[in-house]
């Protein structure tokens, strides 16, 4: 199992403990279109968000759940508090207490 490939740069676990640094070797444009890449993935997640809470707001709001004007929009706005602010706290819980490792593993339980 000690066999190199002749690809491999860096190797996976270093002794030390401590992540080896590796190089970007991808060209400016590439960089370029991966930056405008995520910027558009969250430009589409922002926009799906926003969609879903004005679609809560509005079918609150319909006569079939008989809420008055004010509580469709104030539970619209609980909904997105509680979005921002879990976000927080599951960051938090994830970087200070489980790690790297165990946030991916339990992440991709739940996928």
């Amino acid at each position: 199992m000690n066999r190199s490939i002749d690809d491999e740069v860096t190797p996976l676990i270093s002794t030390s403990g401590i992540p080896a640094v590796v190089r970007d070797n991808r060209q400016p444009r590439e960089k370029q279109l991966a930056v405008y890449g995520i910027l558009v993935c969250t430009l589409f997640e922002r926009i799906a968000f926003y969609t879903v809470v004005s679609n809560l707001a509005a079918n609150l709001e319909t006569s079939a759940f008989k809420a008055d004007d004010n509580n469709g929009t104030i539970t619209a706005f609980i909904f997105s508090g509680t979005s921002y602010i879990s976000t927080i706290l599951f960051a938090i819980i994830s970087d200070a207490k489980l790690g790297r490792a165990k946030t991916v593993i339990i992440g991709r339980k739940y996928e």
